[in-house]
């Protein structure tokens, strides 16, 4: 009798624990929920004050990175004649860790947010893009009151940080004059492309597969970025453009891609040397948006299904498919690493970085395309989206 008492207070203790346990975890997930709507109302609002309480005393990097975002979405709002009027934010725990005491908190989280914003051009029309982030959060509570301690994470509203500088946009509001709708693209279905890419952006609001990329291939967020991966599933799965020498996918979830598949530069080089899409443009956000002669600038061309390559530091470091365009007739793109679901296309991007427009189908290859494509497989892979 004695052992069997024992031993049912021993299962109690460990019930006692484990509830215990489970309170303070959500207890720190509904706090970093709070203090994270509480970082972007700050950051649209354009309130530094409000945005310095979210953090500790120490945590010094972390609200020196929230600092920048909210400096540039402000600087990227005036210049594009935009406002901000909202967000939506949504947390979920994918590993959690709370001290004894409940005072200290280290998670891993995916973030997802949801920005209302309207053109001053057109104030009725309020417009929703979406963002999902994978973050790394440390919190603290003193006197009852939750802090962030730390914070690390790729920003989709901070890129810029990739060169050093300030974060500046560029100098030109785009005012759209859309171009009539492409003719057919021989060997690629841009709606499907849209489609797929609609559905499996992953956490972002928006995006649809409850939120989750495709099962059938490796996520490799965790070796430097998914980005390129996600464009080639788009291209190929959502296009309709088949796998060809040095660009496929084998092995399902735990498979992998050619460098092409995978690595940034090298996909566009396999697209412009194989002839599958052709350069639109290239240059600056000021130059793309600027109007020549017949009125029209070259972002006027981009259409659902289109490419946007980003280049930065010598070497391209992102793709975006360009989904639409929203009620102003500003283009918007799906991307991963970070998820966006229908993101203004230049949006975190700064002054420098160089866009090339890619329109997909089968093509004849000029010399200048094969010139491209012989620098681009030189470079090196691009970190943050490259397998």
């Amino acid at each position: 009798m004695r052992w069997s008492a024992l031993a049912v207070a021993a299962v109690v203790a460990a019930v006692a624990v484990l509830l215990h346990a489970r309170m303070l975890a959500a207890s720190a997930l509904d706090a970093a929920t709070h203090l994270l709507q509480q970082e972007d109302n700050a950051v649209i609002a354009g309130d530094p004050a409000a945005l310095a309480s979210v953090f500790t005393p120490g945590a010094t990097a972390s609200l020196q990175s929230a600092s920048n975002r909210l400096q540039y979405v402000q600087d990227w709002a005036q210049a594009r004649g935009a406002r901000f009027i909202g967000v939506r934010v949504e947390v979920a725990a994918r590993e959690l860790q709370a001290s004894a005491d409940g005072d200290v908190a280290r998670m891993a989280v995916t973030v997802s947010e949801a920005f209302t914003y309207v053109w001053d051009a057109h104030p009725d029309s309020p417009q929703t893009f979406g963002l999902g982030t994978r973050r790394k959060l440390e919190l603290v509570r003193r006197d009852g009151v939750w802090r962030i301690a730390s914070q690390t994470f790729i920003d989709p509203l901070d890129q810029e940080t990739r060169l050093p500088g300030p974060a500046t946009p560029g100098h030109a509001a785009y005012l759209p004059a859309p171009l009539p709708a492409p003719a057919p693209r021989p060997g690629y279905d841009a709606e499907a492309a849209v489609r797929y890419a609609d559905t499996f952006c992953g956490a972002a609001p928006g995006c649809g597969n409850g939120g989750l990329y495709n099962s059938a291939f490796r996520d490799y967020n965790a070796g430097g970025g998914d980005c390129t991966n996600f464009t080639s599933q788009i291209l190929h799965v959502g296009g309709g453009i088949p796998e060809g020498s040095g660009w496929s996918y084998e092995g399902g979830a735990a498979g992998d891609g050619s460098l092409a598949w995978v690595r940034a530069p090298s996909l566009l080089a396999y697209i412009l040397a194989r002839g599958r899409g052709r350069v639109l443009a290239r240059g600056t956000y000021a130059e793309l948006v600027a109007r020549g002669p017949d009125g029209h600038s070259a972002a006027d061309a981009l259409a659902p299904g289109d490419l946007i390559a980003y280049f930065e530091g010598g070497r391209v470091v992102h793709f975006g498919l360009v989904a639409g365009r929203d009620a102003g007739g500003y283009p918007v793109v799906d991307t991963h690493t970070a998820d966006r679901y229908h993101v203004p296309w230049d949006l975190g991007w700064d002054q420098s970085t160089q866009f090339i427009f890619v329109r997909l189908g089968d093509t004849v290859p000029t010399p200048a395309a094969r010139a491209l494509a012989a620098r681009l497989a030189g470079t090196r892979p691009a970190r943050g989206c490259a397998g």
